[in-house]
């Protein structure tokens, strides 16, 4: 049994008009100490699964079917008292922004000292020491601890979210775009930082990003979200390698490359559909250059094309004779 498992999850979000279906079927799993990454568009539904998780969906979003399993415990039908045992403690989130993220009136090192102590059973004395050893693990000075966050860099607070993270030994770490309002130079020090720290906490973690290629750095494996469903679900060597779904494609194509012949970039026409009347049939069938009738008419399944490699394609042994 992995240690996370989350089958059949649907989240959809109450609107005027109807229900937006956010998430509406997704399927994955995590193993202790594994990286995956949740890759797609905005608006994909990679944001609110990974809320589902932890259930902190706005008030309009609800989970409306499907399991979350971990291990074993469904924590999709857990009361809200039973839920916030697992917050923080067991499953963490550092999220998009930091600066929106932190309390600007709250020194940051009472922010995670805050977290220790509502989830271990120690001294403030003792939390503050586990925060300065948090912050000398992230690579910062523990004086930085008496800061604001808008005395400290946008890198520097990242670290800080880092940080608080792992305040609470998680066995889970889910990582919402933790690297989008950074420079280059810095978005690879927190990448290497959470690579490094992965690895020598066996921390079990889940990457939220639309940037491939921070997924091919730190994932072992991948699932591509598309209009609330899972197109294509595999490890990492063989969704960049041997990619069958046409919207993955369109998305490994569309990464620029410093190492490639120089050429126009290729893009995925159309945008993403309207979840509160999404088409009919497959979702991505209105920008895929390879759609049919039937397309338009049945929705495919997400199976096994291969040991380990799942698709939602009705195509998907033609695409494998279609050269990528």
């Amino acid at each position: 049994m992995a240690m996370l498992e989350v089958e059949d999850l649907k989240i959809y979000y109450e609107v005027i008009g109807g229900d937006v279906k956010a998430v509406d079927g997704v399927y994955f799993d995590l193993e202790k100490g594994e990286a995956l990454g949740l890759a797609g568009e905005s608006g994909c539904g990679k944001t609110t699964a990974a809320l589902g998780i932890l259930r902190l969906l706005p008030s309009n979003g609800r989970i409306a079917g499907g399991k979350i399993l971990f291990e074993g415990k469904d924590l999709a039908k857990m009361s809200e008292e039973s839920i916030r045992k697992y917050r923080w403690k067991r499953i963490s989130i550092i999220f998009q922004g930091a600066m929106n993220a932190l309390n600007p009136v709250i020194r940051v090192g009472n922010q995670i000292v805050e977290a220790i102590l509502a989830h271990e059973n120690v001294t403030e004395q003792e939390a503050w020491r586990r925060t300065e050893e948090l912050f000398e693990m992230v690579g910062l000075d523990p004086e930085r601890a008496k800061d604001y966050p808008h005395e400290l860099s946008g890198g520097m607070r990242q670290r800080v979210m880092i940080a608080m993270a792992l305040a609470c030994n998680p066995d889970l770490v889910i990582a919402d775009e933790p690297t989008t309002a950074l420079d280059v130079t810095i978005q690879a020090q927190v990448l290497e930082l959470m690579k490094k720290l992965q690895k020598e906490l066996n921390l079990s973690l889940i990457l939220i990003t639309h940037d491939l290629a921070v997924i091919a750095e730190t994932c072992n494996k991948v699932a591509i979200m598309y209009a609330g469903k899972i197109a294509e679900y595999a490890d990492t060597y063989t969704i960049f390698k041997k990619p069958l779904h046409p919207y993955t494609r369109g998305l490994i194509k569309a990464v620029p490359s410093i190492k490639g012949t120089k050429e126009k970039l290729v893009a995925i026409p159309g945008s993403p559909p309207d979840l509160l009347y999404p088409p009919p049939g497959c979702r991505f069938h209105p920008r895929c250059k390879y759609a049919k009738d039937i397309c338009k008419e049945k929705e495919p399944e997400l199976t096994e094309v291969a040991p380990g490699h799942y698709a939602s394609c009705h195509f998907v042994d033609e695409m494998k004779n279609i050269p990528f």
